[in-house]
Formats: C-alpha cells, sequence, structure tokens
C-alpha cells in the first residue's frame, strides 16, 4: 500500500513539475551558473514548502478557505515573474548572453529564496488539494499517518528528480552548445512566454467568468 501511494505521489509530482516554470528554470539556471550546490540549496527550500503545502490541503481537505481576492493577488504576482522570467531569457537571447538564471537569487539566501517562491506559489494548493481529493476518492490515499508519509516523501523526491532532471539537461545543453548558450536561452524565454501566458488566461477566465445567456 505504502508503496502504492508512493508511486502515484512520486508520478504526479515530478509530471506536474516538468512544465517550465519559476522553481526549476531557476535550478537549471543556478546550475550553469553557480553550480549543484546553490542550486540543490533552492531546490531544497522549494521542496519543503511544497510539502508543507501538501501537508495542509491533506489536514483540509474537505474544508479549506482562501481568500479570493488574496489568492488573485498571488497569481498575477506569480505570472508577472513568469513574464519577468521570460522577457530576461528573452533579452539575454538577443544579446547572445550565456546562459544564467533568470532570477536575481543572492547566494546566502539560495534556500530562503526557493522556499518563499515555492510557498507563495498559488498553483500549489489547488493543485495538490484536487489530487489528494482524486486519491483519496479512488482509495489511493487512505487517512492514515503512513499514508500520508509515503505520499508526502513520493512527492518530495518527485519534485526533486524534476529539478535534477533540469539541472543536469541544462549543464548539458550548455556544454554541447558551447558558444551558443544563447539558443537555451531562446528556448526556456519562449517556454516561460507560453506559460505566463497560459497563465493569464487561465486566471482571467476564472476571475470574470462568462454569464451564460
Amino acid at each position: 500500500m505504502k508503496m502504492r501511494i508512493w508511486t502515484w505521489a512520486f508520478g504526479v509530482s515530478f509530471l506536474g513539475s516538468l512544465p517550465a516554470g519559476v522553481l526549476n528554470v531557476s535550478v537549471a539556471g543556478l546550475v550553469v551558473e553557480r553550480g549543484w550546490f546553490q542550486a540543490l540549496s533552492f531546490g531544497a527550500g522549494a521542496i519543503v514548502a511544497e510539502v508543507l503545502v501538501v501537508f495542509v490541503s491533506l489536514m483540509a481537505s474537505k474544508k479549506i478557505g482562501v481568500a479570493q481576492r488574496f489568492k488573485h493577488y498571488l497569481n498575477y504576482a506569480i505570472i508577472a515573474l513568469l513574464f519577468f522570467m521570460a522577457f530576461s531569457s528573452i533579452f539575454d537571447a538577443l544579446q547572445r548572453s550565456a546562459f544564467q538564471s533568470p532570477l536575481p537569487v543572492s547566494q546566502n539566501w539560495t534556500v530562503a529564496v526557493g522556499f518563499f517562491l515555492s510557498l507563495i506559489n498559488p498553483f500549489h494548493l489547488p493543485f495538490w488539494l484536487g489530487w489528494t481529493v482524486i486519491l483519496r476518492a479512488k482509495q489511493i490515499l487512505p487517512h492514515s499517518h503512513a499514508g500520508n508519509s509515503a505520499y508526502l516523501f513520493g512527492i518530495a523526491m518527485g519534485t526533486a528528480a524534476a529539478f535534477l532532471l533540469y539541472g543536469t539537461t541544462a549543464k548539458s545543453v550548455v556544454n554541447l552548445l558551447s558558444n551558443n548558450q544563447y539558443i537555451l536561452n531562446w528556448i526556456i524565454g519562449i517556454s516561460l512566454m507560453v506559460g505566463a501566458v497560459f497563465q493569464l488566461i487561465k486566471q482571467l477566465q476564472l476571475q470574470y467568468p462568462k454569464k451564460s445567456n
């Protein structure tokens, strides 16, 4: 039973962390720019915050309320951050600059920055709240301490695996491209731009639903 829960949690977390976003792109940039220690420190902070959010969803899967206006502010803040990172990467691509983290992360505060960015990510809570409800309904995730522990551990490992994949891929692509690292900036920038536009459209649809005739 524990292995089944862990497998589901790992798979959902890994696949959910694959689309280009603030956290995984920052990990990739830090690996290339400053090395694995800084990147892993940032990733560890982000994972701790995500597990904390999932823990809240487990404790309140039946009743949970977030001030709608506050949630909208967080959504727009993350969307704005995605646009900033996208434009930063595209600008670097136009300048033919080497690939680096689109966010200016202080070397002494990588864990804290990773934790904060993951904690304020408004997409974490609805994503994991939804999956928690689904897995409960399918009787995959029981209401037990052991089940919750396996679930949280699987989520942490899934996100970590996605971060490692981003970091390893970025490092390999940079070595492959050599003096043409600006191509990776184009790829990351366009991916982030598409993600930001998609999230903005989704947010506007949620905030201003069409009225049926």
